[in-house]
């Protein structure tokens, strides 16, 4: 009975041992750890780009989007400059108004009654040297001081202005002037501004804002 168990306990001992033997044989070796890459001269650290996602705009293209709409700006504004100004001037015996179509305004108010210079003849020009036409719209894109309007009608006393911004607005700019009888002031220059919505749909006007024009000194002793 003591041979026979001892036997048995033999066996069984050889099958543990076979079933380690074994299983180590098919058990797969650990993954490596990568060893660490170390920055020097001689092997740079390559940058990681990560991908740009599909739903917004990279910097980048943010960017260019702000490059192309400057360019084009710039674009409409040297070809605003290349269109040949158109002058025209309404007058009575005290003023002479001069309309430019760049910006549909006042080009300048010449004064027949009042001299530049005390003892000259020059008569005083009311923005004679301006950064902008008198009244000319401020920060209304496409119908700003670059924007070139046409000469809707024009009678010896009104000239009415017309433009249309993007298809979709129609402007009208006129500008009337008195004989300076009956009792109506000769210096008064009367200005309207209409829009016209050319669409089905409600249009929001943006904020207008005009320019008043520049003055020069009346005396050698005012400093400008």
């Amino acid at each position: 009975m003591d041979k026979k168990n001892t036997i048995i306990g033999i066996g069984l001992l050889l099958a543990a041992f076979g079933t380690f033997f074994f299983n180590s044989k098919m058990t797969p070796p650990p993954a490596k750890t990568p060893a660490p890459v170390i920055a020097s001269e001689s092997s740079p650290v390559e940058p990681r780009i990560e991908p740009v996602a599909e739903e917004g705009l990279s910097y980048l293209e943010a960017a260019q989007e702000v490059l192309e709409q400057a360019e084009e700006e710039s674009a409409s504004a040297v070809e605003a400059l290349s269109v040949e100004k158109v002058v025209v001037t309404l007058e009575n015996d005290f003023i002479e108004v001069h309309f430019s179509n760049h910006g549909g305004a006042v080009e300048g108010v010449l004064l027949k009654k009042f001299e530049a210079v005390q003892g000259e003849e020059a008569p005083y020009v009311f923005n004679r040297q301006h950064f902008a036409p008198i009244l000319s719209l401020v920060g209304f894109p496409g119908a700003n001081k670059q924007a070139v309007y046409s000469v809707h009608s024009q009678t010896r006393n009104e000239v009415v202005f017309r433009i249309v911004v993007e298809e979709r607005l129609e402007i009208f700019r006129s500008y009337r002037i008195t004989d300076g009888q009956n009792g109506q002031d000769p210096y008064e220059i009367r200005h309207e501004t209409t829009f016209r919505n050319l669409t089905d749909r409600t249009l929001v006007v943006p904020d207008m804002y005009y320019h008043l024009g520049t003055a020069e000194p009346i005396s050698a002793n005012i400093k400008e």
